[in-house]
């Protein structure tokens, strides 16, 4: 075989293989697979946003929203994302941990959540490979269960006026406020 004939051959399998790829993540998810890791969501949702003197994710019922936001707001390379990264904590789990990630300690929930953290890290790292990744298959999981967490509850009535300085109606605009140590964020109607 020529060189020719070699690049052409390696340049389809490159193609064909992107495009399997690609089919695999259009198809249709199976959206039963979400509901039944509501606890699981749950506990994650909780371990981004913990309840201390403000209320946290549970208190907020951010898995709800992100539930919701999986099934109707996001694109189906989103959904897959998503499904497959709470089956790859369940697996990661059972592998290092010999449970489930529900019925882990919080430590081990703490190292669980940094590696995948950290697992999606580098990918975001490299500028290009990112923009492209995230154009042709949606953002990665954990950048993207972070995100639906903080909109989940910030958007939450207990996020809201218990997280956040809940003012209903503000008297006058004030286009640049300098906030005093301690105070909270603000948050208008």
């Amino acid at each position: 075989m020529n060189r020719r004939g070699a690049v052409i051959a390696i340049i389809l399998v490159v193609v064909l293989a992107l495009t399997v790829k690609w089919w695999r993540w259009a198809m249709p998810v199976r959206l039963s697979d979400l509901r039944e890791k509501k606890a699981l969501i749950d506990e994650l949702t909780e371990m981004i946003i913990p309840r201390t003197d403000t209320p946290g994710a549970k208190d907020a019922k951010v898995a709800e929203f992100v539930m919701e936001m999986v099934e109707h707001g996001i694109s189906s390379f989103e959904q897959r994302t998503f499904i497959d990264g709470l089956k790859a904590i369940d697996i990661y789990c059972l592998n290092h941990f010999q449970r489930e990630f529900i019925t882990c300690t919080e430590k081990e929930r703490m190292d669980v959540l940094t590696h995948f953290e950290r697992d999606e890290h580098w990918m975001e790292s490299v500028y290009l490979w990112s923009k492209i990744k995230n154009k042709l298959f949606g953002r990665p999981f954990f950048p993207l269960i972070r995100q639906l967490t903080v909109i989940g509850y910030c958007t939450s009535e207990a996020g809201c006026t218990k997280g956040l300085a809940y003012d209903y109606i503000p008297m006058q605009y004030e286009p640049c406020t300098v906030l005093e140590k301690g105070q909270k964020a603000w948050a208008t109607a």
